[in-house]
């Protein structure tokens, strides 16, 4: 079994441990399908906002909901897997609603990050994480894994 994924009642305990000790407990939440170097950069630039990231990746079923049912590509246990095996994440969990605002709650990390393509898109983490006296931050990376399927159909079509 993965030490990094962990339930989000695992992770209630560990980030209170975290904080007792002072340290910046960062969160960041997706669905990382077809993890790409626009993903990579997101994280490492919310690792950079403190000292532990814990990153909520979207179940399967949740991300049905927000993209269809030709959704995920890749699994969420096979999402969770990869993600965890990035240096500048310490844990991951997987969520089942379309975000992670019950969790963020519950969790009270001190800065949620969320990539730079979500700047101009509706966001309810930020409400939640501020009114538990959390900052709210974007990272200055883009990224769009439907770009990439659009890209790779094109490329199918074509040969056809």
């Amino acid at each position: 079994m993965n030490k990094k994924i962990k339930s989000q009642e695992e992770l209630i305990r560990i980030v209170a441990d975290y904080k007792r000790k002072c340290k910046t407990v960062v969160s960041t939440n997706g669905i990382f399908d077809m993890f790409n170097i626009g993903h990579l950069m997101a994280l490492q630039g919310a690792k950079a906002y403190g000292d532990i990231l814990i990153v909520g990746i979207n179940s399967d079923d949740s991300t049905k909901m927000i993209r269809g049912v030709r959704h995920p590509i890749i699994p969420q246990q096979d999402r969770a897997e990869i993600i965890s095996e990035l240096s500048c994440v310490d844990f991951v969990y997987i969520f089942d609603d379309i975000y992670p605002c019950e969790f963020l709650n519950k969790l009270k990390p001190s800065i949620h990050v969320k990539g730079g393509n979500w700047k101009f898109k509706y966001c309810p983490e930020i409400k939640i994480v501020e009114n538990n006296g959390g900052k709210f931050a974007y990272t200055g990376y883009e990224f769009a894994t439907d770009d990439i399927i659009k890209k790779i159909f094109n490329a199918y079509e074509k040969r056809f």
